[in-house]
């Protein structure tokens, strides 16, 4: 008869906690796995916070808006991602301070030079906050891990809003994963339940408990989010989930309607959280996953 293993971690890293659920037939294998994805979100957050100051962002961010600064290889595609769907939304997502959003050619507020690897703010009080972007790439990295080592199942969480499922659970069953009410109302009646297998989950919400603007700002005004809302994301990657989960946001939910629409994905489901008779609903956009 097969054992079957489980092991459990947890760390506090980019504000917030990482979980990591891994299951299989040998409990040393999996600790030690384990301690390989913590180890990897720490390093992320000492390459990306911008509260860090030995941190690459850091670094961009004091030197950049002065002159073009080189960056290392890893950075160097975390910013072409990053325009790229700054790009692919239409502006909605964007990993600079509100107020640098008017900026360079087409409205972007970093320049990238590709031949020497360099970035240059538009303007000289702009900074980078990968903020959730860190979060999604942090999942997406501690899943190869996985996949590197032969953990076939694991759930791994970034705090409370991203997921990536690894794979099923070892009774082949999927992952479940309940959506907590995002406005902090009551969160021990989950909004709903999915079940997942090598997907990831993201829930953003415009407003924190007892906020009255969001930090999220709206392209086309300029200004931040002020109605209450959700958005809630399924997708192949966690950093997809977590991206899109937030460009959706900043679009408002018809504009939102008609994005996944002009750009169809069938890996791709989006839902949309708001309050309905004084409780929050989830309404899926595209049919639910």
């Amino acid at each position: 008869m097969t054992r079957h293993a489980t092991v459990y971690s947890w760390r506090a890293a980019m504000g917030t906690f990482f979980e990591a659920f891994l299951a299989g037939e040998d409990a040393e294998h999996l600790d030690a796995v384990a301690a390989a994805v913590s180890e990897e979100v720490s390093r992320l957050e000492r390459l990306l916070s911008r509260f860090d100051r030995t941190s690459e962002i850091a670094r961009i961010n004091r030197e950049a808006g002065r002159r073009a600064t080189r960056v290392d290889a890893e950075i160097w595609d975390i910013l072409c991602t990053c325009r790229e769907y700054h790009r692919r939304t239409e502006g909605s997502f964007d990993v600079t301070a509100p107020s640098a959003r008017r900026g360079g050619p087409e409205g972007e507020a970093f320049l990238l030079d590709e031949d020497r690897r360099t970035i240059h703010f538009a303007r000289p009080e702009t900074f980078l906050d990968l903020g959730g972007f860190g979060k999604g790439y942090a999942l997406d990295r501690a899943g190869e891990i996985l996949q590197r080592f032969r953990v076939k199942s694991g759930l791994l969480n970034g705090g409370t809003s991203s997921i990536l499922a690894v794979g099923q659970r070892l009774d082949g069953q999927k992952w479940p994963v309940a959506i907590r009410d995002p406005f902090g109302a009551d969160e021990s009646r989950p909004v709903a339940s999915l079940l997942l297998a090598d997907q990831g989950f993201s829930c953003s919400a415009a407003l924190a408990p007892g906020q009255a603007a969001s930090d999220l700002i709206a392209p086309l005004r300029g200004e931040p989010l002020t109605e209450q809302a959700a958005c809630v994301v399924v997708a192949s990657t966690a950093l997809e989930a977590e991206v899109l989960s937030t460009a959706c946001l900043v679009m408002g939910k018809q504009r939102a309607r008609e994005y996944i629409g002009e750009n169809p994905q069938p890996e791709l489901f989006v839902g949309w959280i708001d309050i309905a008779d004084g409780r929050p609903r989830l309404d899926w956009l595209k049919e639910a996953p």
